[in-house]
């Protein structure tokens, strides 16, 4: 994620409180975090893609792609032009983000051989549920359980569609 000064200033860059760190208290113009090492500060495009550790010359076409979107109001992406602030002037700010697990904890309801259920509670033929959707964990959040859910119902769905078994009733 990549920002400049004004958006530092101007407050949240992100929903808060969120994930793990819920309960950290941030400075309202990120400057504590910047000295952490948790946000980033490059002198430029370079500057801020070896501290990222990412490609310079790749950060800086982005910069300027996004950067003319701005200005064009024609984003490849399809935001609108008033949600795009340019990242034109140093210094330039980024957070490293990977790619992750959502969590929507949601959707229909699935047994232990990961069928999903009608409103009957009766497996629907051919039908299977993995991961978040009719997650296990319901309204509770446990940080990181998510992937294990993920890993263990892709494989309890694949096993139970790869097998000519009844299925399995409430």
């Amino acid at each position: 994620m990549i920002f400049n000064e004004q958006t530092r200033l101007s407050g949240p860059i992100g929903p808060q409180p969120n994930g793990h760190n819920r309960w950290y208290t941030w400075s309202t113009d990120y400057s504590v975090e910047v000295e952490r090492g948790w946000i980033a500060r490059g002198d430029s495009f370079h500057d801020l893609a070896r501290r990222l550790g990412v490609p310079g010359d790749e950060l800086e076409r982005t910069a300027q792609r996004y950067n003319r979107a701005c200005s064009s109001g024609d984003d490849v992406y399809g935001r609108a032009a008033e949600s795009m602030t340019p990242v034109a002037v140093a210094p330039v700010y980024g957070v490293p983000l990977w790619p992750r697990s959502l969590t929507t904890q949601g959707g229909p309801r699935r047994n232990a051989r990961a069928e999903v259920l009608d409103f009957r509670g009766r497996p629907i033929p051919g039908l299977f549920s993995a991961a978040e959707l009719g997650s296990m964990w319901g309204q509770l959040y446990p940080g990181a359980g998510n992937l294990v859910e993920a890993l263990v119902t892709g494989q309890i769905a694949a096993r139970t569609a790869l097998n000519a078994e009844a299925p399995v009733t409430r």
